[in-house]
């Protein structure tokens, strides 16, 4: 688009509609991010945007508008990083879903010299409106008490009601790990809702444990090349998982061979380590016709919440919000099941990226997801109480998992595992690589018996 003239001037008529102070370009980028952000030229923005709101002022015979502009900065940061996702009232969800406000603002210093950063945001009054009426849709018979009597959405709302900005508990995520937990709940209490309806991690097919008893001593390098590529055969039918995991270890064990794995942490390029490294979490479930994409392609889920009131109106059809595109999805007969998403640089897990991205952005994305499949399920609630979906988070060449399912009432409960990390040092391949494989083994062989079921 390059000319104000031609821009749909509908979208603007549906912002004055609403617009409940002096109407604005700041206000109607505030009112729709994500359609201002989509729709920029390449160059002379911000007059191409007042040019196109004056015009649309004038046709639409809005006679006193303000001269309040955006914040030029971060429109221009967030159209670098071109990973935006829309933050305005409408993509908020009245009663099952809480708040999408997080955004990604990555600068680069070249042309605005500010650092890379990420943010949560304060929600707005829309959206306190949305979490007020999610929980008082609760029927109380139906709320998640635990032996003593306390109810816990209770607890999580009187929480809530304390954080300003976005939070995964303003969706209802109980987080076990999360510091809120221990000051809201008693070490008694962590207990029942940590094990609750709850099993450990099945353990690897015996194929796979007895692939791994054959190499597992094996610290010297050239040992465990040739205990790797001896052992076997394996069926690539029967036996898929060892087959998945004596093909994974052959590959990186080559890296580590000709200093791959040692240049790919020193040049710290995030695409590189997910071609190379983490593509051992989409090959693993190749075998159970699961569709592992990593085409930067939205979620399925999180789009249904955030257009779930998308309606035409008398201005029109109102635009439709984007989902944000994690960086793996895996999906199964069109249901989305689980994600991963990259933390950025290595911080040693301090980071900005990696936080927000673990503690925010994906247990709500993982929620969807289970809202989306409990609605396949048609709500049924023997179904739907097993029901588990995954996400990682792979850092440079660290890596975590977690789960999220729904144990009882309304809550929906995520568990972490630790930090595993890929070693640099060849030496220590069988300490630390075997256990990253267990781990997405173990995460698959729960996700088939959920899928069986």
């Amino acid at each position: 688009m390059s000319e104000a003239s031609s821009f749909p001037l509908h979208w603007f008529q549906a912002y004055f509609v609403q617009a409940t102070d002096v109407p604005s370009l700041d206000g109607f980028y505030a009112y729709n991010p994500q359609l201002f952000l989509e729709n920029c030229p390449r160059t002379d923005i911000k007059n191409f945007w007042n040019k196109a709101f004056r015009t649309a002022a004038t046709k639409f015979n809005v006679q006193i508008i303000s001269k309040k502009q955006p914040n030029w900065l971060n429109v221009y940061e967030r159209l670098l990083d071109g990973n935006f996702d829309h933050h305005g009232t409408d993509g908020v969800s009245s009663s099952e879903n809480a708040t999408d406000t997080t955004t990604e603002v990555k600068t680069d210093k070249r042309s605005l010299g500010s650092a890379s950063r990420s943010a949560t945001r304060a929600l707005t009054d829309d959206q306190w409106q949305a979490f007020e009426q999610q929980y008082r849709c609760m029927q109380e018979d139906r709320k998640w008490r635990l032996p003593d009597g306390t109810v816990v959405e209770d607890e999580m709302y009187k929480y809530a009601k304390t954080c300003s900005t976005e939070h995964a508990i303003h969706s209802f995520i109980l987080d076990i790990q999360d510091e809120w937990v221990k000051k809201m709940f008693t070490a008694a209490q962590i207990r029942v809702m940590e094990t609750y309806n709850c099993s450990p991690l099945p353990p690897v097919p015996e194929c796979v444990a007895n692939f791994f008893q054959l190499i597992e001593d094996k610290h010297d390098f050239e040992d465990l090349c040739a205990a790797v590529r001896l052992a076997g055969p394996y069926n690539e039918v029967e036996e898929s998982d060892a087959d998945w995991a004596q093909l994974s270890l052959r590959d990186l064990l080559r890296c580590y061979r000709w200093g791959v794995i040692k240049s790919l942490a020193d040049r710290n390029s995030e695409k590189d380590i997910i071609l190379r490294v983490w593509r051992i979490i989409d090959t693993a479930f190749d075998n159970m016709s699961v569709h592992a994409s990593r085409c930067d392609k939205a979620s399925v889920a999180m789009s249904a919440r955030l257009n779930k009131k998308r309606r035409i109106s008398e201005a029109g059809l109102a635009p439709k919000l984007a989902a944000w595109k994690p960086d793996l999805l895996l999906t199964k007969d069109e249901v989305e099941y689980g994600c991963s998403e990259n933390g950025g640089k290595e911080e040693s897990g301090g980071g900005t990226k990696e936080t927000v991205e673990k503690w925010l952005k994906v247990p709500k994305l993982l929620k969807d997801m289970l809202d989306l499949a409990a609605q396949k399920l048609e709500y049924d609630e023997t179904l739907v109480r097993q029901l588990k979906v995954i996400g990682f988070i792979h850092t440079h060449l660290r890596v975590s998992m977690m789960l999220l399912d729904s144990p009882a009432g309304y809550v929906t409960r995520l568990s972490r595992t630790r930090d595993y990390e890929v070693p640099i040092q060849k030496e220590r391949v069988t300490h630390q690589l075997l256990p990253i494989l267990k781990l997405i083994l173990k995460a698959k062989v729960e996700w088939c018996a959920l899928l069986c079921a």
